[in-house]
Parts: C-alpha cells; structure tokens; sequence
C-alpha cells in the first residue's frame, strides 16, 4: 500500500474523477431517504409520539422491532437522515433489563462509580 501523504490537490483529482458519480449517488440518497422520511411519518405521527406508552417507546419492552427507539436506532429507519443507529449508551434515562425492572440514569450513575 502506498504510504505517500495525501494533499488537498489528491483529493481534488480524485473529485474531479468521481464527481458525476457522487452527485447521482447523492440525489438517490435524497430520493430514498425521502420516501423513508414519508413512510416514517405515517407510521409515527406526531400524535402517536405524544401518546405513546413506554413500550411502544422503548427497546427491551414489548415486540422489540415495534418499538419507535428499535426503528431508528436498528430497524428500517437507521438511515433516515444518516440516522442515529445503535444508540447503546449505557446512560439511558429509562433503560429495561431481561426482567423488565426499570432503572434510572442516576442508578446507573452509582452502579458505574462503585464498579471503578
């Protein structure tokens, strides 16, 4: 593999050398993410998000592909936007283990504290 330092007039060939397929894969993208964007819309108005239970809301609760932090962090809608996928953090607000026991940030807060 070639270790040379790459500038600013490598990338401008290889720009050059790609544009036009760069700009078709763009407005795909735009059309594709548009119609996700649509497709998310009817599936989860406005309404229904002000409304929703935590099982609809949360992931480990519920049908797991259902819930609205599944679509977008793992289900159909990880790229709506260049997405938000896998959002795993520890520090959830709400956060359910395999026996459904609701935790809070700051018991996970403590629980990290104590494992250092």
């Amino acid at each position: 593999m070639d270790k040379r330092k790459l500038g600013l007039e490598d990338f401008y060939a290889w720009y050059q050398e790609n544009k036009i397929r760069l700009r078709e894969d763009a407005f795909k993208y735009s059309i594709h993410n548009e119609q996700l964007r649509e497709e998310f819309l009817k599936e989860w108005p406005l309404d229904r998000i002000l409304t929703m239970s935590i099982d609809e809301y949360v992931i480990g609760k519920g049908a797991q592909s259902n819930s609205f932090c599944y679509g977008l962090e793992r289900g159909k809608y990880k790229s709506l936007f260049m997405g938000i996928g896998g959002g795993a953090s520890p520090f959830r607000l709400v956060n359910y283990n395999l026996h459904h026991e609701p935790k809070t940030y700051l018991k996970e807060v403590e629980k990290n504290k104590k494992a250092r």
